[in-house]
């Protein structure tokens, strides 16, 4: 986070050091488009023992100092580790460029979002198991340290938001051994007296009370969670447009943070593929 805004007052300087007027305008729109938050999000996962499917919407909201300002941006929020194997990300996720909705440049391999975290953590030799442990103590010590930077930057800020900010739920999903493998990191802040993670995972195969049909919500849980409570899964249409409605529930519950278009992942023991996509998310 230092680093970011350092880098930012330093090219304000280079611009602006004959004028203190335009250093001073640099100065402030710098502190008005410093991101407070990210908008809700809405990603299914359905897993039978023959194969996962990943739906998530594209809508990224991040409201921003700046009154009445909220920059929305069509995102990819499901994410490829390596051949198989995929991650999602939901609720706090560190610092984001308010005006294109994609995570800040990380200069010198820094790290600024769970997604960073993930990503640099991997490593290619390791089963997916072995790797869930990694990015469990990349992304604990990452939002340990975001975190307690914006306690120390702004408390009070910090204080008004914490219940925003101290929610971080990544899914990790794929195939190992020909089993159909979801690991979930729920990662949840304390801040008194100072910030500490506590960090919690669900994995099925282990923890699945039904391993035969296995949903899993982030984001918007609740709309899903209803739909799927009051609707079911319909075997006649599979798992890709069961996922799909439930991701349709969550837009419908709350449209102005959640939205289309949706992207759809199939994990099957003979390849990975996507049914729906935005084209930058294809990988």
């Amino acid at each position: 986070m230092k680093n970011i805004r350092k880098s930012w007052l330093l090219e304000f300087m280079r611009v602006t050091h004959t004028s203190p007027y335009l250093w001073m305008v640099g100065l402030t729109a710098i502190w008005l488009l410093m991101p407070r938050y990210l908008g809700a999000t809405a990603i299914a996962i359905l897993r039978t023992p023959d194969e996962i499917v990943a739906a998530a919407d594209s809508k990224q909201t991040i409201d921003v100092l700046l009154p009445g300002f909220v920059s929305s941006r069509d995102v990819c929020k499901i994410h490829k580790i390596r051949d198989h194997f995929y991650f999602a990300a939901a609720g706090y996720r560190g610092v984001v460029d308010p005006l294109t909705g994609k995570a800040t440049d990380a200069p010198q391999g820094g790290i600024f979002t769970v997604e960073h975290a993930v990503l640099r953590a991997h490593k290619a030799d390791l089963s997916i198991r072995e790797n869930v442990d990694l990015f469990q103590r990349s992304i604990a010590s990452f939002l340990t340290t975001n975190l307690g930077e914006r306690q120390r930057e702004n408390p009070d800020y910090f204080k008004r938001n914490f219940s925003i900010l101290s929610r971080s739920d990544v899914v990790f999903f794929g195939i190992e051994r020909e089993v159909m493998v979801v690991h979930h990191l729920q990662f949840r802040a304390q801040h008194e007296p100072q910030v500490t993670i506590i960090a919690t995972r669900w994995m099925c195969p282990g923890d699945c009370q039904d391993p035969t049909l296995v949903p899993l919500f982030l984001g918007e849980r609740d709309a899903m969670q209803t739909y799927w409570t009051e609707t079911g899964f319909n075997k006649d249409d599979g798992l890709p447009k069961n996922a799909e409605v439930l991701v349709d529930a969550a837009i419908a519950a709350n449209p102005k943070a959640v939205g289309g278009p949706i992207d759809i992942l199939r994990i099957t023991r003979e390849k990975s593929s996507w049914l729906m996509a935005k084209p930058e998310c294809r990988q």
